[in-house]
């Protein structure tokens, strides 16, 4: 599961809860704006690092102490029990692909924000404040 594409998406939709109806309106015109700046975030962070990050969920099962028996008559015992993490991991990349990829998330970025502009002035006009 890649917890850094997914994030931002769930930030969102948990925010449009809260959100006044333009605000909701806006949010939902630029839904894919948002999720192209997360990205372009992480491919800048790519490169200013010089290798990207991977997150991944790793589940550990250990041995713990827990009580048994009953009320009058209490055990201790051993029990086992799932402990998750999240482990980050590198992964090299190739930076000249990534610097390109990142020219063309720009280029894409332009595009959707102005794409975006009349249905942000709808949702304004609709909802005003």
């Amino acid at each position: 599961m890649n917890v850094s594409k997914t994030l931002p998406l769930a930030l969102l939709l948990l925010l449009a809860g809260c959100a006044t109806p333009q605000q909701a309106c806006i949010a939902d015109a630029t839904a894919q704006l948002s999720a192209l700046d997360a990205q372009i975030a992480e491919s800048k962070a790519t490169l200013a690092r010089g290798y990207a990050v991977d997150k991944v969920e790793v589940t550990e099962t250990r041995t713990i102490f827990c009580r048994g028996g009953t009320e009058a008559e209490p055990e201790i015992d051993t029990c086992q029990e799932d402990f998750h993490r999240l482990d980050i991991r590198r992964r090299p990349v190739d930076l000249t692909a990534e610097a390109r990829n990142l020219t063309a998330m720009t280029s894409l970025r332009a595009t959707l924000a102005q794409a975006a502009a009349p249905a942000i002035a709808q949702c304004r006009a609709t909802y005003p404040h």
